[in-house]
């Protein structure tokens, strides 16, 4: 019943928007975990990774995203007409296992396609204790929304980590475009991690989480609140509406539009749309080159 689910508040919603992840306990009893995690190990001894199939093989792993909090964290995000995508995967990080570069997923259908509008989630289930020396999954909060980061060696990587650790039953729900990978696993411990993507099926008529406000108040700070404020309104159902123009002009902000820091870009492009139709000529005219130059880099032998 949708009255059971535990859904987002407003500042949750918001928080989600800003750092691209919430965290979501699926907290039945540690027996049911435990029995999830055992099965796991032994269908790896016996068959090795299933992939896709890990969950028709455990159909346990199932009632994760039926759990009023998980699933109310999840409608809350993509509306109550989300759909479960048949690719999943059971990612096993044995102790001495090297963690992986940083990284953003593919879409099945475009990797070139990223939004700051998400209609895609990742779901890290964990069915351990997960703690910071078994080789957690970790993310670089609010990259969701950029195409690069400084290095993606995380030995040289500048922006700050945070690795998702948690009791059994703890559920990363993350948007589809941040930046994530595993980290390295010094424990002697294996740590199990199980992704899964769920996708929403109807544009948000109207707020779908527990929504009292429509006022901005996230209560951290913001890098880029022009393009946090688009997303909430289109979250909310309505068209953005910009009553603070830029102080910039336009040729002034076309100039930074081709800057090499890629967020003095971002904020650049919404200052631009702000504007109305002269900021709108120089976005167009500006994605139509860069999209060209992407088609030659895709298809480049």
């Amino acid at each position: 019943m949708i009255d059971d689910l535990k859904l987002l508040t407003d500042r949750e919603v918001q928080q989600f928007i800003i750092t691209g992840y919430t965290i979501a306990q699926a907290d039945y009893t540690p027996g049911f975990h435990a029995s999830i995690y055992d099965q796991i190990e032994s269908v790896f001894d016996a068959e090795g990774n299933l992939g896709n199939n890990i969950l028709p093989r455990i159909p346990d792993i199932g009632r994760i995203f039926d759990h009023p909090n998980v699933k109310g964290a999840i409608t809350s995000l993509l509306g109550p007409g989300y759909v479960l995508n048949p690719h999943r995967h059971c990612h096993l990080n044995p102790p001495g296992k090297k963690g992986q570069n940083w990284h953003k997923d593919c879409y099945v259908y475009d990797h070139n396609l990223r939004h700051p509008r998400f209609d895609w989630l990742l779901a890290f289930y964990y069915p351990q204790e997960t703690t910071s020396d078994m080789g957690p999954s970790a993310i670089l909060p609010g990259t969701q929304i950029y195409k690069t980061i400084s290095s993606t060696r995380p030995a040289e990587t500048e922006e700050e980590a945070l690795a998702i650790c948690g009791p059994a039953g703890t559920v990363a729900l993350i948007h589809f475009d941040s930046w994530h990978r595993a980290s390295e696993n010094v424990s002697r411990k294996n740590r199990y991690m199980l992704k899964f993507q769920f996708a929403r099926t109807a544009p948000h008529a109207a707020p779908a989480w527990d929504h009292q406000s429509r006022v901005w108040s996230p209560g951290i700070s913001d890098p880029q609140p022009r393009v946090s404020s688009d997303v909430w309104d289109w979250l909310c159902g309505e068209e953005t509406e910009d009553t603070d123009p830029p102080g910039e002009r336009v040729d002034v902000l076309a100039r930074l539009l081709q800057s090499d820091c890629e967020p003095e870009r971002l904020r650049a492009a919404y200052d631009l749309a702000a504007l109305g139709e002269d900021g709108i000529a120089v976005l167009t005219s500006t994605l139509r080159e860069q999209s060209l130059a992407t088609i030659e880099e895709t298809t480049a032998q």
